[in-house]
């Protein structure tokens, strides 16, 4: 009779230290619905110039320059400082134009202005 008392509170003991949210460890469950509840809630958006320098190039540079790099490698043109460039003016999204237009064609290519070197 002792041993099964002992045995049902041993069990009590262990229910209550066993946390509510194991994941988290948090034994409190009002603790716990409050920090779902937070994880839950819209995030705010963060202003891309107040991020650390790393972290504003890896969200607002690299997408694009990485696209432009991955174009470079399938079309292989002659000129590629010119075809990277111009991919980058193309499809620049904070561009309020952001025409996309076919890098092959040849009514699609800019104008450039000749080089010093190659004026003399």
């Amino acid at each position: 009779m002792e041993g099964e008392q002992l045995q049902q509170e041993g069990t009590k003991i262990q229910s209550k230290s066993k946390p509510i949210d194991p994941e988290f460890n948090l034994d409190d469950e009002k603790e716990a619905q409050y920090v779902e509840a937070r994880a839950l809630e819209d995030q705010p958006q963060i202003n891309l110039n107040a991020l650390p320098t790393r972290l504003y190039l890896e969200k607002a540079i690299l997408p694009t320059v990485y696209q432009a790099l991955e174009a470079l490698e399938k079309e292989r043109p002659i000129n590629p400082i010119e075809f990277f460039s111009y991919y980058l003016i193309t499809h620049n999204p904070y561009s309020q134009q952001h025409a996309k237009v076919p890098l092959n064609s040849q009514e699609s290519k800019p104008v450039i202005a000749p080089t010093q070197a190659e004026i003399k």
